[in-house]
């Protein structure tokens, strides 16, 4: 990030903390719900929905860039599926806008051109062969692998997407170990019910005391290890570890944050709870809807994404310097 992008996250931190005004300066965008794998934590691809159309997409985008988009985090399902995405990340990449996209690794091949401007390349992986594709699909960790390789050897900007559950909290070590062979970073997501759709999820839930001692794990190796190549933040591991403890949390949903569906609608964050948001869409401008959303304080939240965007707008130094860092 330059200078002058800090100077700009820290006015909106201020505008939203001190006088309510909403700048998205980051989305989270689900470009589709159609998936090619079934994995056992994601309930999202059962879901249909129709998709907006490139022109859709690129209207909207223009909207959010006007009111201060800086970041945006493509996902889905599955969005190398869209065939339009080099478009999308084209129009992006001229507007400055930093471009995350995770993807399973599958398509990353036949896709490759597509995803050349992004500046961030997310590729899941859940721990060694038996684990993963036990997650996910047979053959699907051999897939993973070699997109992390081939994403490196042009030069793409990578790092490691690991959904944390039951199946592969022993699995902290290979998933570090197979990062630094890689030389890429990895972000540590536990597995969050609110995905899950029509899914039973039970037993990917992982028991209290092993959850802790996993979460305990990678603060420790993230504080004693200067270049871990561990993106979440000491501050946004401490609320993992805590989470089910707190009764609210300081949210910048609603306010910095925001969240789009296929079809265009928008939600201050992922949590699918009718409690939790407003859904807007149909004939409504970008200003109209954003205006119509509250601000979030569900306490809830298991998103590490936006666990560590809360910690910067609540002013954790922390979150604060993990960014700065991790941006050199």
């Amino acid at each position: 990030m330059r200078i002058k992008d800090y100077v700009l996250y820290l006015k909106a931190f201020i505008k939203a903390r001190y006088f309510g005004i909403k700048t998205p300066l980051l989305i989270g965008w689900d470009l589709t719900y159609r998936c090619n794998c079934n994995c056992k934590y994601c309930g999202i691809s059962s879901e249909n929905s129709v998709e907006l159309s490139t022109t859709g997409i690129l209207s909207l985008l223009s909207e959010f860039v006007s009111f201060g988009l800086k970041r945006i985090h493509f996902g889905g399902g599955e969005p190398l599926l869209r065939e339009d995405l080099d478009k999308i990340l084209g129009f992006c990449k001229q507007r400055r806008i930093f471009i995350t996209v995770l993807t399973n690794g599958i398509l990353l091949k036949e896709r490759l051109p597509a995803i050349k401007n992004a500046d961030l390349v997310e590729i899941s992986l859940d721990g060694p062969e038996s684990v993963h594709d036990s997650l996910r699909k047979i053959g699907s960790f051999n897939k993973a692998i070699s997109a992390i390789g081939l994403a490196k050897g042009h030069r793409l900007n990578v790092a490691i997407n690991s959904t944390l559950s039951a199946y592969n909290l022993d699995c902290i070590d290979f998933i570090l170990k197979t990062a630094k062979d890689f030389r890429v970073r990895v972000k540590f997501q536990p597995v969050n019910s609110l995905l899950a759709g029509d899914k039973d999820m039970k037993s990917l839930f992982c028991p209290d005391l092993e959850y802790s001692r996993a979460i305990r794990k990678i603060m420790d190796i993230k504080k004693r290890r200067v270049n871990s190549g561990i993106i979440n933040s000491i501050s946004g591991l401490q609320y993992l570890l805590n989470y089910s403890r707190y009764s609210s949390v300081k949210c910048c949903a609603g306010l910095l944050y925001f969240r789009i569906t296929p079809e265009g609608k928008l939600y201050p964050c992922s949590a699918r709870l009718e409690e939790v948001y407003r859904t807007r869409g149909g004939s409504l401008n970008l200003k109209d809807a954003m205006a119509m959303i509250d601000p979030q304080t569900c306490g809830r939240c298991l998103c590490s994404s936006t666990l560590e965007l809360n910690a910067m707008y609540s002013l954790k130094i922390r979150a604060i310097k993990n960014l700065i860092c991790s941006a050199k």
